[in-house]
């Protein structure tokens, strides 16, 4: 008993959208932070001081990246309190009975 396969050859398989929006995704966005990077100055110490000027520190803490970015440290600050809190209470244990 054979079986016909089913081939799929000249078809579109039924994730081939998403993967092509993905990819396309992918490829804009490093394409943007290309076109970013080479509109940065060349010398090191300039392109330093480019980045940390005020206004641009600012626009991206208030992006989409910067938000998460300080989602992120926020999270980690209050775990890192959560255990010096506990570190505290289990050093100072016996002066609390």
């Amino acid at each position: 008993m054979s079986r016909k396969r089913n081939s799929n050859r000249g078809k579109l398989s039924l994730y081939a959208n998403l993967s092509n929006r993905f990819k396309d995704k992918k490829d804009r966005i490093s394409r943007e932070h290309a076109e970013y990077l080479a509109s940065l100055p060349k010398d090191p110490l300039k392109r330093i001081l480019y980045r940390m000027h005020p206004k641009r520190v600012f626009r991206y803490l208030f992006s989409k990246k910067g938000l998460i970015m300080m989602t992120k440290v926020i999270g980690t600050m209050i775990l890192i309190g959560i255990l010096i809190i506990g570190v505290l209470f289990a050093y100072f244990r016996r002066d609390l009975d």
